[in-house]
């Protein structure tokens, strides 16, 4: 009879434990999601789990199509506090070249309003001064953007442009195409929350989407320095030369510029 009970206690123990196991939300849901679009075909249906909040949302033939004033959410299981957040998008038409695209994160809100939430802004003339921005919206009525910055070329509705958030702690680093335009470190919106894409007064082309762990962040935006080569400065003994002069006195000189190499 021990023995029974004991068989009994250690089988409930085991079924108590795998219980206990699967009731806690693994990473892999909350960090770890990809999703091409360039193999899409016109009238496929979204993702299983996307839903639109509002306006309206198509799959085109390589991309997915957000008209002017939607709200696309991702699966209702994908929330976190920390990740590195990207796009591939374009914009295509807009009302004004001030019109947006945006990453939203940290959703906490339903019903009429998706608020609160971040938004990593991107304008179609992401060259002006607020060209890109953090914001925060807090309700229906309470809007605030709290850094703003610009980014090195207008949107061209031609191009595909990777936007990346990265969230860790109390920073945000947002970049397009690899390159960050915004460091903001006093992020105070929620500790978690759910994933969206909007547009505000523009159709945008959206062909992937990826959500992955977040990434270490500086405490200022890395120096482009490195990236610039050294420029050929030639001894012609002029004060500041408007180009390179080079002389020549007969045919066979012009044999000299061709190549890479420098007069």
């Amino acid at each position: 009879m021990t023995i029974y009970l004991k068989r009994i206690i250690c089988l409930a123990l085991s079924v108590l434990s795998v219980l206990l196991l699967t009731s806690i939300p693994g990473k892999a849901a909350d960090t770890d999601y990809s999703i091409d679009f360039t193999q899409s075909r016109e009238g496929d249906k979204l993702p299983e789990g996307w839903s639109v909040y509002k306006g309206s949302v198509s799959m085109k033939n390589g991309y997915l199509e957000m008209e002017k004033g939607t709200i696309l959410c991702l699966p209702e299981n994908m929330t976190n506090s920390n990740f590195t957040y990207e796009a591939d998008f374009t914009i295509t038409n807009a009302d004004n070249s001030s019109r947006w695209f945006s990453l939203m994160y940290r959703l906490g809100g339903s019903g009429p309003d998706p608020a609160p939430y971040m938004n990593m802004c991107i304008r179609q003339d992401a060259t002006a001064g607020n060209g890109v921005e953090v914001a925060y919206r807090t309700s229906d009525y309470d809007w605030n953007v709290v850094k703003t910055a610009s980014y090195d070329s207008f949107i061209d509705g031609s191009k595909i442009y990777t936007a990346q958030a990265i969230v860790n702690g109390n920073k945000v680093m947002e970049s397009i195409n690899s390159k960050p335009v915004i460091l903001y470190d006093s992020v105070t919106s929620g500790e978690s929350g759910k994933f969206a894409l909007q547009t505000d007064g523009c159709k945008a082309r959206v062909y992937g989407l990826r959500l992955k762990e977040t990434q270490p962040l500086p405490d200022t935006i890395p120096s482009q320095a490195d990236k610039i080569k050294e420029v050929y400065e030639p001894n012609t003994g002029i004060v500041a030369p408007p180009t390179v002069v080079l002389q020549m006195d007969e045919q066979a000189d012009t044999a000299r510029l061709s190549g890479n190499k420098p007069p």
